[in-house]
This record gives structure tokens, C-alpha cells and sequence, in this order.
């Protein structure tokens, strides 16, 4: 007996363990109203997840660049959760080789939820408005991004399947960054901000572990039958996209400098 307890308690933290919400870049969300802070059904504009997943690394541009992201997130063995609050970090840094991009326009998602009965209609987020894609956004009527697939119909929170037992990957917001000149240089770090992410389980409040490009950005909490803490425990946002000049580039530079030193 105490055998089987004790593999049912292990089986329950390799659960809990591997349980987290991820937070990533695609260049797909929604055609139309695309920086519209309103509240509003966005659901005939949202073009699903056809998009691939823009995998964190380094790129190379070499013309002035105005560019679209969207930022979505996925559960993982999270079913049934629910996230009541989100505050992002998104920002663009100097890296090494300089910063010559702005933050464009940028929103967090206002979907409003009209299918159903009255009561279950709702508008994300609630009692808030024009809210930038780095500000706070809180689900007053308790109504967050669900952990869900709705079938039959999935998209009706702009969510969509994805893996097994109703998991689903959902759109949170967008923004738009520019470069003002020559080759594209800075670094774009993607994480949250000291509100962090807060989640309920149909139990209680918690903090879920959040990871973005495999580092953790927000820790785990979870205590039975205790108040959610004020903030949770949040680290810096990792860069996610790196712009850099091109190796030529990157020679001819290295060049100057040691001439530079001599």
C-alpha cells in the first residue's frame, strides 16, 4: 500500500513538474483591427494558428524594417486552468552592435466573447480599456483565457487545439516595431513585467510557471487553501530576437576597431 501511495505521489510532481504556460512569437493573430484597443469580437478577423511559431534566435536585416508580432502562449498540462491576470514584458534593447528600433503600435486583446446565452457572454478583459501590450490586464468578471478548446466550436476565445486533452494555444496581443535607418540592430526581449501571470484552477488562485524560449521567467506557487501573494517571483525577460549586422559586416567593424587601437 504505502508502495502505491508512494508511486501516485510521484506520479502527482512529475504532473506538477511539467505543467507551465509558454509564451512565444508568431506573425499570425488577427487581418483586420489589428492594433484596435476596443472591445470588440475579433473572432471573423482571427485567422486561427495556420502561422508557424517564430523560433527565439538571431536574424539579419538589412533595410529599414516596420514588422508586425504576435504574441501567443500555449498550456502545458495545464488543463482547466484559467489565467485571471497578465502583465507582459516586451521591450527592445541596445545589444553589442547598437539599437536603431522603436516600439510601434502595440495592444493587448479586448476579445468580446458574443455566443451563448447572455451570461455567457463576456468582453477580455474587462472594465479596462486601451491597454498596451505591456500593461497590466485583469480578468474582473473572472472571466480569463481558458484552458479549453470549446468544442465544437474552438475559437471562440481566439484559442485553438493543439496536443491532446483539450490543451490549447491562445492569442494575447500585438505589437509593431520599426527601424529607422540602415541595417536593423538590437536585441527584443519577451517576458513579464512584476505583475507577473496569475492563474485559477477552479480551486484557488495561483502563479503558474511561465517559461519563454526554455528559461522560466515567472516560479511556481502554489499553497492549498492559501491567498495568491501580491507578486510572484519573476526573472528578466530573455532576448528572444537578436538583429545583428551581417558577418561581412561584423568583419569590417571588428577591423576598424584594431586599426582604431593601433
Amino acid at each position: 500500500m504505502k508502495k502505491a501511495l508512494g508511486v501516485i505521489c510521484l506520479l502527482l510532481l512529475v504532473s506538477s513538474a511539467s505543467a507551465y504556460i509558454e509564451l512565444y512569437l508568431k506573425e499570425g493573430g488577427v487581418n483586420n483591427y489589428i492594433f484596435d484597443p476596443s472591445a470588440r469580437n475579433y473572432l471573423p478577423y482571427f485567422d486561427g494558428c495556420p502561422s508557424a511559431e517564430i523560433p527565439p534566435g538571431v536574424l539579419i536585416e538589412d533595410q529599414p524594417m516596420t514588422r508586425t508580432f504576435f504574441v501567443w502562449g500555449r498550456f502545458v498540462n495545464e488543463l482547466g486552468t484559467k489565467i485571471i491576470g497578465i502583465q507582459p514584458a516586451v521591450d527592445v534593447v541596445a545589444n553589442p552592435h547598437g539599437l536603431n528600433i522603436t516600439m510601434g503600435q502595440n495592444v493587448i486583446y479586448r476579445h468580446r466573447k458574443l455566443n451563448g446565452s447572455t451570461s455567457q457572454r463576456w468582453t477580455r478583459w474587462d472594465g479596462t480599456n486601451n491597454l498596451g501590450i505591456n500593461s497590466p490586464a485583469a480578468a474582473v468578471t473572472a472571466n480569463g483565457i481558458v484552458d479549453n478548446d470549446n468544442s465544437p466550436n474552438p475559437n471562440w476565445d481566439l484559442v485553438c487545439p493543439y496536443g491532446t486533452e483539450g490543451e490549447v494555444e491562445f492569442l494575447l496581443g500585438a505589437f509593431q516595431l520599426v527601424s529607422s535607418r540602415g541595417k536593423v540592430l538590437g536585441d527584443l526581449t519577451l517576458g513579464l513585467a512584476r505583475l507577473g501571470l496569475a492563474a485559477n484552477d477552479g480551486m484557488q488562485s495561483y502563479y503558474p510557471e511561465v517559461r519563454v524560449a526554455g528559461q522560466v521567467v515567472q516560479e511556481f506557487w502554489y499553497v492549498q487553501g492559501q491567498p495568491l501573494p501580491g507578486v510572484p517571483v519573476t526573472h528578466p525577460a530573455p532576448v528572444y530576437l537578436s538583429w545583428i549586422p551581417e558577418p561581412a559586416s561584423l568583419l569590417l567593424l571588428s577591423l576598424g576597431l584594431l586599426l582604431r587601437r593601433r
